[in-house]
């Protein structure tokens, strides 16, 4: 009986067990963070300008390192501040707006 045939067997089963466990193990990432709402709402018409502006997403987001911007119809932004963070909402204090118009939060 030959032993080259228990070493090549033995190479194939090593070889199975690795791209298993690199399949199994390289799961995709499924859930992702996503905007739930802000505050003051999209397309939203208001009377007076907020002090602040919230952004709520599905998870919690960290703070540090979180850049929002909102810019006017005079394409200034208005964010007075960095975004601070309690469990999934980001808040970001406004300087006093500028003109009337649209105002977009990026």
């Amino acid at each position: 009986m030959s032993t080259a045939l228990p070493a090549i067997r033995r190479v194939i089963v090593v070889v199975l067990a690795g791209g298993l466990a690199l399949l199994l193990g390289s799961a995709p990432a499924w859930a992702h963070t996503e905007l739930e709402s802000s505050t003051p709402a999209d397309g939203a018409s208001l009377a007076q300008p907020p002090s602040e502006v919230a952004l709520t997403f599905s998870e919690a987001v960290p703070a540090a390192g979180a850049t929002v911007s909102v810019s006017g119809p005079d394409r200034t932004d208005y964010a007075a501040g960095p975004a601070t963070g309690d469990a999934g909402t980001l808040t970001v204090p406004l300087r006093p707006l500028g003109p009337a118009g649209a105002y977009t939060l990026e």
